[in-house]
């Protein structure tokens, strides 16, 4: 946060004048079951995003959260907000749960208490990724600038069915994947080739295991063994023993590959089922 602070105090004071006249500044989020240390979080983030917009109109004025002064969030009257506004517009929000998301609802309002929005962004908590909210920020942006409403999606009815739940953006539903995630990826891919690999290489050296073994036997039976043969029993036993070696390397590589996607599979499942919400 430390770091943050330093960073966007070089951009505001970097940014002209004119940019900064008339911000926007954030009111302290609320959320029903959402610890403050997260809404602090969150609310770096916002500041973050802002930053990252570059729009002259939701310009962050200031990095200091504005004191509640209006009561929590979800209780804050217009009228009592616009005279925090000081010529600009103060963004107000609300986090709510969402499995291992969280949603964030996002408004403008401006100086003669006219409130723009909400617009919603799904944030994974456990990634540092702030495209969902400067998605959200452009398209409350937008709307402020038109002074438009965001509309509801008209409800399609299937034949014979109910009316089809609107599904969210899919930019506001898809959050770069964890880290962990991608790691896991890549170890299951390297973890499935080398398995494959350590198999051919397995059967290779039981080939020739066996058939300079077969070619030993047939000299015996032939009469035909030399001294210079008994390298080649050497070279039989040092075949099998790299053989099995890469058989257990190979069993060993298939059992991380296949965990992998099996914790791989877990995670899709669940976010399939929020993009589904």
């Amino acid at each position: 946060m430390h770091l943050f602070r330093a960073v966007a105090a070089l951009a505001l004071i970097a940014a002209p004048a004119w940019a900064r006249a008339g911000g926007a500044n954030l009111y302290p989020l609320a959320g029903n079951g959402i610890e403050a240390a997260q809404l602090r979080d969150l609310e770096g983030q916002i500041k973050s995003a802002l930053l990252r917009l570059r729009s002259p109109t939701l310009t962050l004025d200031s990095l200091d959260t504005l004191e509640p002064g209006c009561g929590v969030a979800t209780q804050a009257k217009p009228a009592c907000l616009a005279r925090l506004a000081r010529g600009g517009v103060v963004l107000i929000g609300t986090v709510t749960q969402s499995g291992r998301l969280v949603q964030v609802a996002l408004s403008a309002i401006d100086g003669q208490a006219r409130a723009t929005g909400p617009v919603k962004a799904l944030v994974d908590p456990a990634v540092e990724n702030l495209k969902p909210l400067v998605d959200a920020l452009q398209g409350l942006d937008a709307l402020v600038v038109s002074g438009a409403q965001p509309q509801a999606p008209a409800a399609t009815v299937a034949p014979g069915g109910a009316p089809a739940r609107p599904r969210a953006p899919r930019a506001a539903v898809e959050a770069e994947r964890p880290r962990g995630e991608v790691w896991l990826g890549r170890a299951a891919i390297g973890s499935g080739a080398g398995a494959i690999a350590s198999l051919g290489g397995a059967l290779a050296f039981g080939y020739l295991a066996r058939k300079t073994n077969d070619d030993l036997t047939t000299r015996y039976s032939q009469h035909t063994l030399a001294a210079s043969d008994v390298s080649s029993y050497q070279n039989v036993n040092k075949y099998n023993k790299v053989a099995n070696a890469l058989f257990v390397v190979s069993g060993v590589l298939a059992a991380a590959a296949l965990t992998c996607w099996a914790i791989l599979a877990d995670d899709d499942t669940g976010a399939s089922g929020l993009s589904r919400m």
